[in-house]
């Protein structure tokens, strides 16, 4: 019942949120008009500090196209100031959007201009005007993004693009075609800690290059093909809290490398072939909250070993080779809010442990 209320709220506001992501896309044109030029640069804190801070609070609760109308009508200059500060903390979202080439000429004269968060994931744009966006960017997600000229360069451009966006911490670009060169150029962006890669078309050698980069925090790799010596690559990174592998050809040695990393709280390796033997190294690591082996060919060996985890509130073994015997030492398992055991050759008897 808890399950169903929670799921509810969520549903809520996620309505929500796609409304006002809708509302901020249809402004995009509006908000991108030209403005007069701001004599001076105003630091965050000397915002907070001006006898006007009262504009921050009242701008919180309006829309972007409000805040534009409110401050044409304000008569003290720091209110424009305030205005282009508060729209460029807000995400501008233009997904499955066709961009024409002037937004990137106005966006640098609106209130957009300091941009921090651009979401134009599954958008039609020039490629190559990217690079004219405002360098303040500091999450980008460009996703299945197409090219308004339908060059075959695709990739190249946008890759070459990115790489103006010397203050960026959150990249990302699933489904964009990269390749294991391309994504050399990606290690140049040394401020990044969030990065997805997912449904690209990297191998062990891509897996390598990525390997180099330090600061990576979250980390998606999911439907590409780094196999067991790309998780060995992986497995050299520091200070990944979160890593998608699913989907990778990564068999038990594979496993037994990501095992060895240190402090990662969120770990999938859906969609592979790790068996038992993998199963039993994965259930060697500290820390781990949330673990997904689904589709790993695991049997109840495998299970036994995983029973022993301590800490974690969600894992998900379905569609695996577990059966009554597996379903048994899962049960023990104390904490585990969430709990997936569906796909597997577990009898109806079996689960009545569950509900004990």
């Amino acid at each position: 019942m808890v399950f169903l209320f929670l799921h509810s709220a969520w549903a809520m506001k996620e309505d929500v949120r796609v409304e006002e992501e809708q509302k901020e896309s249809n402004f995009s044109e509006e908000s991108a008009e030209e403005t007069s030029e701001l004599s001076q640069v105003v630091s965050p804190c000397c915002l907070v500090c001006s006898v006007y801070k009262n504009y921050p609070h009242i701008f919180s609760y309006l829309e972007t196209r409000d805040i534009v109308r409110f401050e044409q009508t304000a008569k003290h200059p720091d209110s424009q100031i305030v205005a282009i500060a508060c729209c460029c903390g807000r995400l501008l979202s233009l997904t499955h959007k066709n961009i024409s080439d002037d937004f990137f000429s106005s966006i640098t004269k609106s209130y957009y201009r300091n941009i921090r968060f651009l979401d134009l994931s599954h958008a039609q744009l020039n490629l190559v005007l990217l690079s004219s966006l405002p360098k303040t960017l500091e999450e980008l997600s460009l996703n299945e993004v197409q090219s308004s000229s339908h060059d075959a360069r695709v990739t190249t451009e946008l890759m070459d693009a990115i790489l103006e966006f010397l203050n960026l911490k959150k990249l990302h670009l699933a489904h964009s075609g990269i390749t294991d060169d391309e994504v050399k150029k990606i290690t140049h962006l040394s401020q990044l800690s969030d990065l997805d890669l997912s449904r690209n078309k990297l191998s062990d050698i891509g897996a390598q290059s990525i390997a180099q980069m330090q600061g990576i925090a979250f980390l998606n790799l999911s439907r590409n093909r780094i196999g067991d010596v790309g998780a060995g690559h992986i497995a050299h990174m520091k200070g990944v809290l979160h890593l998608d592998l699913f989907w990778n050809q990564i068999g038990f040695k594979g496993a037994r490398s990501i095992s060895h990393m240190k402090g990662m709280t969120s770990l999938s390796l859906s969609g592979n072939d790790i068996g038992d033997a993998g199963a039993r190294s994965i259930a060697r690591m500290q820390g781990v909250l949330d673990l997904d082996l689904s589709c790993n060919a695991i049997g109840d060996l495998g299970a036994q070993n995983l029973a022993g985890m301590q800490g974690l509130t969600r894992l998900d073994l379905s569609c695996n080779r577990m059966g009554d015997a597996g379903a048994g030492s899962i049960a023990v398992m104390k904490g585990v809010s969430s709990l997936n055991l569906s796909g597997n050759w577990i009898t109806d008897r079996a689960f009545e442990v569950f509900f004990k």
